[in-house]
């Protein structure tokens, strides 16, 4: 289940990062995570896209997670939306959690989910969510 505080400290957010948008490698601004050291694996979450956050007028839409964590949902069959982006998974997040933060700004706000991998594994992580959906 998704999860989200104002207390939530960076130093707790672990080595995982739920990315869907702009960075993306490839993406506008995938220059933020270039320099860190670390793995990309495909992967979703369970929620929906909206325009809405400032990102929306780049093309990026703003995700609203689902009620139901990805581990819960029957995908297969059709009934729950999931949105496709990758995990990545990095020791150096942790030093740049604060600046994440800074740049995702008011519009988005980091929440502690379960994405699943490519490979069919779960993988508990961060997504930025956006605020007011």
């Amino acid at each position: 289940m998704a999860t989200s505080t104002p207390e939530f400290r960076p130093e707790a957010r672990g080595n995982a990062l739920f990315v869907y948008g702009s960075l993306a490698p490839g993406k506008v601004n995938a220059h933020l995570l270039e320099p860190l050291v670390g793995t990309w694996s495909k992967a979703r979450v369970a929620g929906s896209l909206h325009h809405v956050g400032w990102a929306a007028e780049l093309g990026f839409l703003g995700i609203k997670l689902g009620p139901r964590s990805i581990d819960r949902l029957d995908v297969a069959a059709g009934h729950d939306d999931v949105v496709n982006g990758f995990i990545f998974e990095s020791d150096q997040l942790a030093d740049v959690w604060p600046e994440l933060d800074r740049f995702e700004g008011r519009d988005y706000h980091p929440v502690q989910t379960t994405a699943q991998l490519i490979s069919g594994d779960y993988c508990e992580c961060i997504v930025y969510t956006a605020v007011g959906i």
